[in-house]
C-alpha cells in the first residue's frame, strides 16, 4: 500500500522491514542448524537498497522504520516516568548513608547505640539505586566507542540507518579508524562479547554485541 501510494519499488520496503524485523528480535532469538552441535546462529541481517537518484530510496526506508519511530517514542516515555522514580530512590540512599556516616562518627567516639561492625555491615547492605537507561532500537552515526556502550544497554541489539549506505563503508578504510570493519564485523554475527579500554571511558565490556546495518 505504502509503495503503491508512493510509486516506488515494494522491493525498498520489503527489505527495510526485513531488516528491522531481524534487529528487533535480535539476540532475544538462537538458531541451532544442526542437531547435534552447540554451533549458534543469531538471525541478523544488514540490508541495502540500491536505485538511481530520485527513486524513492530514503521515503521508502523511513516508511519502512516507523515501526522502530513508535517503539523509541514509547520507550522515551517510560524512562521519563523511572527517571523521576530514580531521582527519588537516590536522594532516600543520600540520606541513608549520611544517616549511617553521622552514626559511625558516634560510635567511634563511644555514643550511640551500634557498634561500628553493625554500621559497617549496614553500609555494605545499602545499594546505590541504578540510573535507568533509555532503551534504543536505532542510531544513524555513532563512534564504535559508542556503539559498544549502546549495545551494553541494549543488549537485544540496534540497527545502525545510513541514508548513504557507501559513506559507512568508506569511513572504515580512513585513517584511524581501522578497527572499526572487524568492530563491525564482530557485530554482524551477533553472538560475540566485546571489550573496549579507553582512558575516557574506561573499560566497557559487552557481552551482545549485535547490530544490523541498513541504508541506501
Amino acid at each position: 500500500d505504502s509503495a503503491h501510494r508512493m510509486q516506488s519499488s515494494p522491493d525498498f520496503i520489503t527489505m527495510t522491514v526485513l531488516t528491522l524485523t531481524s534487529s528487533l528480535i535480535g539476540t532475544r532469538c538462537g538458531i541451532r542448524p544442526k542437531k547435534l552441535d552447540d554451533w549458534l546462529v543469531i538471525p541478523n541481517l544488514w540490508g541495502g537498497m540500491l536505485g538511481a537518484p530520485s527513486t524513492l530510496k530514503t521515503p521508502s526506508m523511513n516508511e519502512g522504520l516507523k515501526p522502530s519511530a513508535r517503539l523509541e517514542i514509547e520507550a522515551k516515555e517510560k524512562s521519563d516516568e523511572e527517571d523521576n522514580l530514580y531521582e527519588v530512590d537516590l536522594v532516600e540512599f543520600q540520606v541513608q548513608k549520611e544517616s549511617l556516616k553521622a552514626q559511625m562518627k558516634k560510635a567511634t567516639s563511644g555514643k550511640g547505640g551500634k557498634s561500628i561492625e553493625d554500621i559497617k555491615d549496614e553500609l555494605l547492605q545499602l545499594k546505590e539505586p541504578e540510573k535507568p537507561t533509555v532503551t534504543r532500537y536505532k542510531t544513524n552515526d555513532a563512534t564504535i566507542e559508542k556503539l559498544s556502550e549502546l549495545c551494553n544497554e541494549n543488549p537485544a541489539g540496534l540497527i545502525v540507518v545510513a541514508d548513504e549506505l557507501v559513506r559507512l563503508l568508506s569511513s572504515w578504510d580512513k585513517m584511524g579508524r581501522e578497527s572499526d570493519r572487524a568492530f563491525f564485523l564482530e557485530a554482524w554475527n551477533g553472538d560475540s562479547s566485546f571489550t573496549t579500554d579507553r582512558i575516557g571511558r574506561g573499560t566497557i565490556f559487552t557481552e551482545h554485541l549485535c547490530l544490523s546495518v541498513f541504508g541506501g
